[in-house]
């Protein structure tokens, strides 16, 4: 409920404040709640699997070095296709994006699920049989990888109810192709940006103004 700074949980519990901050994705359901004429997402035909490796295996598969850059992202370009490998040492995983940018629904083995862990990978290998050995050697060594269609989320008139007391941020407001955790990345300079105005808020301050603000702040980058 907007106008009082609500929030009715499914158990029936209701908390009240006096911001509420929504970031749950590009499904945003207080996004809806809040614009439904502006609701809705529209499913890209582009399509991101995603392959993670023990870092220790690529490190010591001198067949797999290509794919590896131990401080950045190593890129690959093909007409359609893509892929993005990146490592992280602290969690021991090398992480593959393998994005299909001509993926359309008809394609898809099921095209209702935007996200979900894929066992059946013959597609993927097809789509990626002319790319390196390195890439075909991951392919053909995994039984699953996790996919996600790409989507976009329709431009909002705003980011906040008209009295500024919901805010939504991170995909709920703009949607980011998940390149090397982008839309991550800026959900959290999001939640930067609007911490940095709430400290700096007086108890009296108008929450329209402050939500204004950070939109103005936000929406260029």
């Amino acid at each position: 409920d907007q106008n009082i700074s609500s929030i009715t949980l499914d158990d029936g519990k209701v908390i009240t404040c006096d911001l509420i901050v929504a970031e749950d994705g590009s499904g945003s359901q207080i996004r809806q709640a809040l614009f439904p004429q502006h609701h809705g997402r529209k499913v890209l035909n582009k399509t991101v699997w995603q392959i993670s490796l023990p870092l220790d295996v690529v490190r010591k598969d001198d067949s797999l070095r290509g794919l590896l850059d131990e401080h950045h992202n190593v890129i690959i370009l093909a007409p359609g296709r893509s892929i993005i490998a990146s490592p992280s040492p602290s969690q021991n995983i090398h992480d593959l994006q393998l994005i299909d940018h001509e993926h359309t629904l008809e394609q898809d083995s099921n095209p209702t699920a935007l996200n979900e862990r894929v066992f059946d990978l013959e597609g993927v290998k097809s789509r990626f049989s002319d790319f390196d050995a390195a890439t075909r050697k991951v392919i053909e060594s995994v039984e699953s990888a996790f996919k996600w269609r790409l989507v976009e989320v329709f431009d909002l008139p705003s980011w906040s109810s008209d009295d500024g007391k919901v805010v939504i941020l991170g995909d709920a407001a703009h949607a980011m192709t998940p390149y090397s955790g982008q839309g991550t990345a800026m959900g959290i300079e999001d939640a930067a940006a609007l911490s940095e105005l709430l400290a700096n808020a007086s108890s009296g301050s108008d929450l329209r103004l402050l939500t204004e603000n950070y939109e103005n702040l936000r929406r260029p980058r």
